[in-house]
């Protein structure tokens, strides 16, 4: 199919040109979700100033997105969606690395040295009969004491559970452990039915573990150390203490304080041991009051950055877990103000524009030629045109200019790196024709690539003095046909690639 020949002759162009400036508008909506190229900025709601879009994190399934670069005066707002309950989330400037903490290990080591006390409270064989009350007593209070340590053991290994965003695996009388699957949530708890409570959302895995693992922790907390039989104890070998000072001297005497001596190690063994199930029954005691003070949905971070043009922010988002205190760098996010509403592209534009030529030929008919009736053995001539179309113009250099009204909307910015119409003006040589034309019109961009239907203005020779093609001539024609070359206009296409400004 031929290209228009004129801008005129091609009213489907400007009816698209004239359609699309005029519904644009309502095409273009708001803009939420920063892309990683927005040159033109986003589509602003009625009555703001300057463009928004947001940074959408997700907490469980963190990635750092590419570099954000938008125009000069945007404000980019970092969203984290689905927050961990169990941490605080900050947004710094700061650029540090840090690998991910293993909480449940964290609690541990800090949890196990006061645990590990246990370990010489061990029982003495000594020479009193078998039956001997003390012993009685300080077995029972060993036999409590392991029993709570391991409920406590149990319920830190929980804890430390809950912060790594998994479940725990519970078996009678063994150690709790930590499984593979990942919990979901806290999410808002469901309408009441009347006379129903509100029912936890079936998807929320999180939230029914969290509030059995504050029940876990107070339980642990409240588990009897036997600290008044301690107590009793002591003073029983107190007495035994006596009785053995009063007896006489001599080898029985030496078993007596032998046995007790024995007792009393023993009894300061249990005694440290339950000193440091104290102060751990008091951590985990504090521990449920912090999990149990918390919101049951935490609030969504975010941080709101906008800065001029020429400004990179790097926004470091670190996560403080609540029990552990230990701090992980979650993400970084990369902005950059700086874009430029000026392109500069290079390429090809293809024109309707003929490269006219004339010239006086003879006159043909039936393919023979027409004899002179006035002149025997010569000819009649014609004046022949010859066009040859499309024109060449290379290397064409287009500037153009962005407009960043119409290139706001949300396809846009969805497009390939980044789709945009522009105001585009160049000059070219013209190959065909040997002269150096120009071109303007309205380019739509594509990434780096400009396609511009351009009003082409170049220079096509036409006749002068009268002549015309196709004029008839005797065997006798002028010696040379005198022409001029004259501006006009036609329709082209150019196709360019944009050049990095510095």
């Amino acid at each position: 199919m031929k290209l228009c020949s004129r801008l005129s002759q091609c009213p489907v162009v400007l009816l698209a040109v004239t359609l699309f400036a005029c519904l644009h508008p309502a095409l273009m909506r708001a803009q939420q979700s920063c892309v990683s190229n927005a040159l033109s900025g986003y589509a602003r709601n009625s009555g703001a100033k300057d463009s928004t879009c947001v940074v959408y994190l997700d907490r469980t399934n963190l990635a750092n997105p590419p570099t954000i670069t938008v125009p000069r005066g945007t404000t980019v707002i970092l969203r984290l969606a689905n927050p961990h309950w169990t941490e605080t989330v900050q947004f710094s400037a700061a650029t540090t690395e840090a690998q991910d903490q293993d909480v449940a290990a964290a609690i541990l080591k800090a949890v196990m040295p006061n645990l590990q006390v246990l370990a010489a409270s061990t029982k003495i064989v000594h020479a009193l009969a078998a039956g001997d009350p003390i012993t009685q007593k300080q077995d029972d209070i060993e036999d409590a004491l392991k029993t709570a340590s391991l409920d406590i053991n149990n319920a830190a290994t929980k804890l430390g559970c809950l912060e790594s965003y998994r479940s725990a695996i519970e078996a009678a009388k063994t150690a709790t452990v930590c499984s593979f699957t990942i919990l979901v949530g806290p999410f808002p708890k469901l309408p009441a039915v009347l006379p129903a409570q509100p029912q936890l959302d079936p998807a929320d895995s999180f939230s029914l573990f969290r509030d059995q693992t504050i029940v876990t922790l107070n339980n642990a907390a409240n588990e009897s150390l036997k600290v008044q039989s301690l107590a009793d104890v002591a003073t029983d070998i107190k007495t035994q203490t006596g009785i053995c000072t009063a007896m006489a001297v001599g080898p029985a005497r030496m078993l007596c304080f032998s046995s007790v001596d024995a007792q009393q190690t023993r009894q300061d063994n249990l005694t440290s041991a339950v000193t440091a199930l104290e102060k751990v029954q008091q951590t985990l005691k504090a521990d449920a009051q912090i999990l149990a003070s918390r919101p049951q949905v935490p609030p969504t971070p975010e941080l709101t950055v906008r800065q001029t043009r020429n400004r990179t922010s790097v926004v470091t988002i670190t996560g403080t877990d609540i029990i552990a205190a230990t701090s992980t760098t979650l993400g970084t996010v990369t902005v950059t103000w700086q874009t430029q509403p000026f392109v500069l592209s290079t390429g090809i534009l293809l024109s309707s524009l003929p490269a006219r030529s004339y010239a006086i030929t003879q006159q043909i008919k039936d393919g023979q030629p027409v004899p002179d009736p006035n002149n025997a053995g010569k000819y009649l001539t014609q004046i022949t045109e010859t066009d040859t179309s499309p024109s060449i113009v290379f290397p064409m250099i287009y500037g153009s200019w962005r407009m960043d009204k119409f290139s706001r909307a949300n396809w846009e910015n969805r497009c390939w790196n980044h789709c945009a119409f522009l105001l585009t003006g160049g000059i070219g040589a013209n190959l065909t024709n040997k002269t150096a034309d120009f071109a303007a019109g309205l380019s739509f961009q594509i990434g780096s690539v400009l396609l511009t239907p351009s009003a082409h203005f170049g220079r096509e020779a036409l006749l002068t003095n009268g002549l015309y093609p196709n004029e008839p001539f005797s065997s006798n024609p002028p010696s040379a046909l005198t022409t001029e070359n004259k501006w006009t206009t036609h329709f082209g296409m150019g196709l360019t690639y944009v050049i990095p400004i510095p």
